[in-house]
């Protein structure tokens, strides 16, 4: 019983949640709900895909974990690292088949984007500045598309909510690696906080809160989506966001840092009901 409860705790079931959300969003927004069957072998993809790159992450971090996350797994010792490199290789592989029983066009998108991206994003994409965020934003947004594809075989409708989920997640993922600053600098893993310092990641996530709540409005001015989206997008998501600008102005250490990925953990769930407004 313990080791399933350290197994479930190594997969971050919330990540794992908010994947499957992406995909019933999706299936609601191109009105397939009813494709039961598709809707399963993908949520199989998404989550297995999740999971097996979490345990990879961790994998890789554990050095980096034991100074800025003891608590975890792997550096608690909760779980050993051979049954951790199992239960991975075990959901990749049911990913990878699962993949094949979908669209051509999403068979490419698992197995020639996310999963590449899954893969290389800890041991090489993460230690570059920017490039990682992006890399790991560019998987959530990837969700959408890839469900639109498994569920239609095209990918005409979901950029949109696949751009929204990619900017919360890459100004998430900026404040998590200013709350990692020590471990990280400790273990030569260049991001940006490590680089150039939380004063000017501070700015920097200013910059990308900013610029995503600009562009996250196109959509009203453009008469795409309607008030149900500005109600949601700006007291859910914008507000939120401008205050945990404002926070981190006056609050730069790596524990107030970790308080506003917190709360972004929030924001991104209001996000995707921002993105679910769109279809009513």
């Amino acid at each position: 019983m313990i080791k399933l409860l350290a197994i479930i705790k190594i997969l971050r079931p919330m990540n794992l949640v908010f994947s499957a959300l992406s995909l019933i969003i999706t299936a609601f927004l191109i009105d397939k709900l009813h494709d039961a069957k598709t809707i399963l072998f993908s949520g199989v993809v998404i989550i297995s895909f999740a999971g097996a790159g979490n345990i990879l992450n961790d994998i890789f971090d554990y050095s980096i974990d034991k100074i800025n996350r003891p608590y975890r797994p792997l550096p608690s010792k909760e779980i050993a690292g051979r049954l951790a490199l199992i239960v991975m290789i075990s959901l990749f592989l049911i990913g990878i088949i699962f993949s094949f029983l979908l669209e051509p066009l999403a068979l490419i998108i698992a197995l020639g984007m996310v999963l590449p991206l899954l893969i290389i994003y800890t041991p090489i994409l993460k230690k570059i500045p920017i490039v990682g965020n992006m890399a790991i934003a560019s998987i959530l947004g990837l969700v959408f598309i890839f469900s639109e594809a498994s569920l239609t075989g095209e990918t005409t409708k979901m950029w949109i909510p696949a751009f929204l989920a990619f900017g919360l997640s890459w100004v998430r993922e900026l404040a998590k690696d200013m709350q990692d600053i020590v471990g990280d600098k400790q273990n030569n893993v260049r991001t940006f906080p490590v680089r150039y310092g939380i004063s000017l990641s501070v700015t920097f996530y200013g910059f990308l809160a900013g610029l995503l709540s600009i562009l996250a409005m196109l959509p009203i001015m453009h008469h795409i989506y309607g008030y149900p989206y500005f109600i949601l997008l700006i007291v859910g998501v914008i507000v939120p966001l401008m205050l945990s600008v404002y926070y981190l102005k006056n609050h730069q250490t790596p524990n107030e840092c970790g308080k506003v990925a917190s709360l972004l953990k929030i924001i991104t769930v209001v996000g995707l009901i921002v993105i679910l407004s769109t279809g009513f």
